[in-house]
């Protein structure tokens, strides 16, 4: 079963990074993303890539879960295997992290506000550059 799943993590380093939006640069910035500042965290594993349809599908057949609302045949969109799960709510997500903790014998759990946003930043701290310079998605970074 594990293998199926294909959960790949990344080490994201302990240090401090800048948390935030900055007002003056991001004018869609909510008030709860000011003021910046500096933050540190320790250091953390994180999923490489989001879940994807084809985990989140193998989670349901084997606990009964419910699906997602937007999988109008009982089945994620043809050719979507590897999109991101979507129409998940926060309980739903929590719950997957359950079952796959007791499948793959790992503490995992959803990622802290804090823990998103210095992963979500990358190495270099910004956050229109996430991925760093490989900007693309999962299956063009992934699969080539």
């Amino acid at each position: 079963m594990q293998s199926k799943l294909n959960l790949e993590f990344v080490l994201i380093p302990a240090g401090e990074f800048i948390i935030g939006s900055d007002p003056s640069v991001d004018r869609l910035a909510g008030i709860d993303e000011h003021p910046q500042h500096r933050l540190a965290v320790s250091d953390f594993y994180m999923m490489r890539y989001l879940v994807t349809n084809a985990q989140y599908l193998i989670f349901l057949e084997v606990t009964g879960h419910r699906r997602p609302r937007y999988w109008a045949t009982g089945r994620y969109p043809e050719n979507a295997a590897d999109h991101p799960v979507i129409d998940v709510s926060f309980h739903d997500a929590a719950a997957f992290c359950r079952w796959a903790s007791e499948i793959t014998g790992l503490p995992l759990r959803l990622p802290t506000e804090t823990e998103w946003e210095k992963a979500a930043r990358g190495p270099a701290g910004r956050p229109d550059l996430p991925l760093g310079k490989r900007v693309g998605t999962r299956t063009q970074q992934h699969r080539g």
